[in-house]
């Protein structure tokens, strides 16, 4: 007479169906998510034909919306004295120096700001000692790129 072997059930609990669905998920919310660029600031960017792209890495960028102060980045403190900007702005400069690259400042303004403040953010970033200084446009088809003067 021959005798069954029993099979020992496990008490461990298997976790690959959990992990796939887990990745799964941060699949589908790496895909689905919209990355939101300038959050805080409402600024709507003219239009240009063929912008030329520049990375975010090259460049430090002056924010311009239509009813507040100088912003550099997203999430940051709003500068309300150009004093204050164009000291940021040398720090920038100098770090990219250190680092043996060249600054490069890109401005990026409503489209219905007045032209002063444009000049003013211009005057700023020229006083930091930062040559390059390019602006952030909307091309027609809905890309974002730089234009150098």
């Amino acid at each position: 007479m021959k005798l069954k072997a029993k099979q020992l059930e496990s008490d461990a609990l298997d976790l690959t169906p959990l992990i796939d669905i887990i990745f799964q998920l941060v699949l589908f919310f790496m895909i689905a998510s919209t990355f939101v660029d300038d959050y805080g600031f409402n600024i709507v960017l003219p239009e240009v034909e063929k912008p030329e792209v520049i990375s975010s890495e090259q460049a430090i960028t002056v924010l311009l919306p239509r009813n507040a102060a100088f912003g550099l980045q997203p999430g940051e403190p709003a500068y309300d004295d150009t004093e204050l900007l164009v000291a940021e702005l040398r720090r920038f400069a100098s770090d990219r120096q250190a680092e043996g690259k060249s600054a490069v400042a890109v401005i990026k303004a409503d489209r219905n700001v007045p032209y002063e403040r444009v000049i003013q953010a211009w005057n700023a970033i020229r006083k930091a000692g930062i040559p390059n200084i390019s602006f952030r446009l909307e091309s027609k088809k809905g890309s974002q790129g730089a234009v150098s003067p």
